[in-house]
């Protein structure tokens, strides 16, 4: 076991973080590639500035273990062994917050275009873009607010009032993706939109899995585990970050899909007998392929059944509300697996390349995978120690994927912050070992897709954004219309 710092006098009785945090959130904080959530929050006018420090200091003294980390970023590690809630007294909540104002050439109209493709768009995304670098240094702090305006080019620069963008900088340290979005949304309240909004579809229970059945997939998904290390790295595309991950560069870029009704894909999926992340799995790999086509790849180009391997993060736990509450209470490590979905990139028409996904999606919903995962994982890790991990996994295990995929589920209905409607809500992971990173992001009724990538290996993100809206248009008239379909099991 790695020896925990001097600091802890006694072991402690709480539970640990297991090993995809240990081993790739810390270990990348060691190799300067510290992974970090972002969260994007598009409000249709601009908060008071008081009211932004406010609210950061509600949510860190509502969630103590988020005070543990961010008031003094030394104590990350510390934090992994041990609870404590250090005061706010020596720190004022308004040093997390910084103000940015974007130039733009026009004042959008409207503010957020149907295609979310305006001036103040453009703007944020090279914003971003610039400070991706500072986006992994932890150095800096593992939280941060960027509260962004934007001003129109001219001689008065006259300040757009009804757009403001709020960047969250969220270290991985704190919490994974799926326990922050909730903690960012208990900041909010919700708009009493005036009528009742549909009742959601309840689920089929599914049908009882045999006890052979469930023998078989046990020992089927601790082979696939074990072999996982000793198999043929993933196919070399050009999404495809090198064995060397350190040969990536710091330059990081992003861009996001369209905004595309939540109504519209459970249309399709309703039509094609499948769910949603069936439909959004589908526009993913066909946006893939499109954007290797367009760069003449050699490997997409000579393999007309490639599949790429995705390194999808799933959550292990039950009980939202719950773990909430326990991450008040300094009692919520990150606690969670991954499965590995098979892209399918080969040449196919886009409705054969949703069903080819429905049974790449239905066999990982069978599957044991992530707990087998995760118990594997951690009996190495008691074993060998966590050094011996670290390594292995950087190492061996890495260089089986080509990308790191995260889906975190938004409120579906409306939000305000700060008195503010709350337009957009968008989160994604940074790429961390990987070249290319992929994160679906629903909220009221709408979802979009993000993708950061490593500039120099990928290139264009918006580019590769621009075919995966492509495929999603040819699916489109696939759809009845309806307002029906199954939203399916989310990935996390």
């Amino acid at each position: 076991m790695t020896t925990p710092p001097e600091v802890v006098s006694k072991k402690p009785t709480g539970p640990k973080l297991v090993l995809l945090s240990e081993t790739f959130h810390r270990q990348s904080v060691q190799r300067d590639q510290s992974p970090t959530i972002h969260c994007l929050m598009t409000l249709d006018s601009i908060p008071k500035t008081e009211a932004v420090t406010e609210k950061i200091r509600e949510l860190i003294e509502t969630y103590p273990l988020f005070r543990s980390t961010v008031v003094e970023h030394k104590t990350f590690f510390r934090s992994n062994y041990h609870w404590f809630t250090p005061t706010l007294d020596s720190v004022s909540s308004a040093s997390f917050v910084s103000e940015v104002s974007l130039q733009i050439q026009s004042k959008p109209d409207p503010v957020i275009s149907p295609d979310n493709n305006n001036e103040c768009d453009r703007a944020l995304k090279r914003f971003v873009s610039e400070k991706m670098p500072e986006f992994f240094d932890v150095s800096k702090g593992m939280f941060k607010v960027y509260v962004v305006r934007y001003l129109a080019e001219g001689a008065d620069k006259q300040p757009i009032t009804d757009r403001c963008d709020l960047v969250w900088r969220i270290h991985h340290g704190i919490g994974d993706g799926i326990l922050l979005s909730k903690c960012l949304e208990s900041l909010c309240e919700k708009v009493d939109s005036g009528q009742e909004r549909a009742s959601v579809s309840v689920k089929k229970p599914r049908k009882p899995i045999p006890l052979y059945r469930k023998i078989w997939l046990g020992v089927s998904a601790v082979s696939k585990t074990l072999m996982l290390p000793l198999s043929c790295p993933d196919a070399g595309t050009s999404l495809k970050a090198p064995s060397n991950y350190k040969k990536m560069g710091k330059a990081k870029t992003y861009a996001s899909s369209k905004t595309w009704k939540v109504d519209s894909i459970k249309a399709v999926a309703k039509t094609m007998d499948c769910t949603l992340n069936d439909v959004v799995m589908a526009c993913l790999s066909g946006g893939m392929r499109k954007y290797l086509q367009s760069v003449s790849d050699p490997v997409v180009e000579k393999k007309k059944n490639l599949k790429i391997r995705a390194l999808a993060v799933v959550n292990t736990r039950t009980g939202m509300e719950g773990l909430l509450e326990a991450f008040k209470k300094c009692e919520a490590p990150n606690e969670f697996s991954y499965v590995i979905p098979f892209m399918p990139l080969g040449d196919m028409s886009s409705e054969d390349r949703v069903k080819a996904c429905k049974k790449e999606m239905d066999r990982l919903k069978s599957s044991p995978e992530p707990f087998v995962v995760r118990k594997l994982n951690n009996t190495i890790r008691d074993l060998m120690g966590g050094k011996f991990v670290l390594a292995f996994n950087s190492d061996f295990v890495v260089n089986k994927f080509t990308c790191f995929f995260s889906n975190l589920p938004g409120p579906r209905g409306p939000l305000k912050i700060m008195g503010e409607n709350l337009l957009r809500m968008s989160n994604f992971v940074h790429p961390m070992m990987y070249s290319c990173g992929l994160s679906i992001q629903s909220y009221n009724g709408e979802l979009v897709i993000n993708a950061s990538v490593d500039k120099v290996l990928v290139g264009d993100a918006t580019k590769l954004m621009q075919f995966v809206d492509e495929v999603w248009e040819e699916l489109k008239g696939v759809g009845d219309g309806g307002e029906g379909g199954a939203e399916g099991d989310n990935l996390i």
